[in-house]
């Protein structure tokens, strides 16, 4: 009698769990794109930018695609005390992406797209803190940036044109 309620509970366990479906699945446009360009990032220095890149798109030397990301970064100081020291500061980054094919030379995709934030820091010299949660806040705009860009991406691939093609 136990193995016969054992072997039902075994069978639904089963049948039940037959249809699970990952939440991470790489879509098509991963499946063009990681491994397979050819990254190229200039302009300003930005913390971060390359880890989320390479988390995104892979690294490649000889891939069919080329990708140029030029950072453009501006500060600006929106609060400041009598003794100059700011207690806001805005941030706007622009990203300008290229991206090309090799084999026809023909460029796919130009888009420039911009992140802001606000910060404020916490005190006048160095916390730990106030670093970590400015550190977090350029991770998450450049992800989103960047999530952003492949969303657009995704749309112009499926195109399969080039923007300078007759």
């Amino acid at each position: 009698m136990k193995n016969f309620v054992l072997l039902i509970l075994l069978s639904c366990f089963l049948l039940t769990c037959s249809n699970i479906e990952f939440s991470y699945n790489k879509n098509e446009l991963n499946k063009q794109l990681y491994n397979k360009t050819n990254i190229k990032i200039t302009g300003d220095e930005i913390p971060f930018l390359n880890n989320i890149v390479l988390s995104k798109l892979g690294t490649s030397q000889n891939g069919p695609l080329d990708l140029e990301i030029n950072i453009s970064e501006k500060k600006t100081k929106i609060a400041i005390k009598k003794n100059q020291v700011s207690t806001k500061i805005d941030y706007e980054i622009a990203i300008n992406y290229i991206l090309r094919k090799q084999s026809k030379k023909c460029t796919i995709l130009i888009k420039k797209q911009y992140s802001r934030f606000s910060f404020i820091p916490k005190s006048e010299g160095y916390n730990f803190g106030s670093d970590r949660f400015l550190d977090s806040l350029y991770m998450r705009n450049i992800e989103n940036n960047i999530d952003q860009y492949l969303d657009s991406l995704e749309k112009q691939i499926e195109k399969k044109k080039c923007i300078n093609e007759n």
